[in-house]
């Protein structure tokens, strides 16, 4: 079986005193309907950073301008039902809540309290890439 290689964007905002990241509501199988970090395969000649970027705006449709911080490389067996897949992670801390839109397979986006995202089950395994951001990016909870 060949590797398949994505990458996963984090996009987190304080509000209030009070913490946010950026889920989708998946589309398609596997784990349709469930929440997700917004991310995806990489294209031919792209590299992880941007193909980040590039899924945030196709699933959210938000532009990151801003500089994000790489996070991990997750590919533990059986994370992704669909075979041997690797996904590099990235971070952003925003300032404000930018409007998100859903699309591609994305059914609906948007900001939910990261306690609130830490306490259901994630598609893949996102909780724990998500606990790895929330340290990365120094938030505690």
């Amino acid at each position: 079986m060949r590797k398949a290689d994505t990458a996963d964007m984090i996009m987190l905002t304080e509000v209030d005193s009070t913490w946010h990241v950026l889920l989708i509501e998946r589309g398609d199988d596997p784990f349709k309907g469930k929440l997700a970090l917004p991310g995806g395969y990489l294209d031919e000649g792209e590299n992880s950073e941007e193909a980040a970027k590039r899924e945030t705006l196709e699933e959210v449709s938000l532009t990151v301008e801003v500089p994000i911080t790489f996070v991990g490389t997750y590919g533990e067996r059986g994370r992704d039902p669909r075979g041997h897949v690797v996904s590099d992670a990235y971070v952003v801390v925003l300032n404000g809540m930018p409007k998100p839109k859903a699309g591609d397979d994305a059914r609906k986006a948007e900001w939910v309290l990261v306690s609130e995202a830490l306490n259901q089950t994630l598609a893949f395994d996102h909780g724990k890439i998500l606990r790895d951001a929330l340290k990365k990016a120094g938030v505690k909870i």
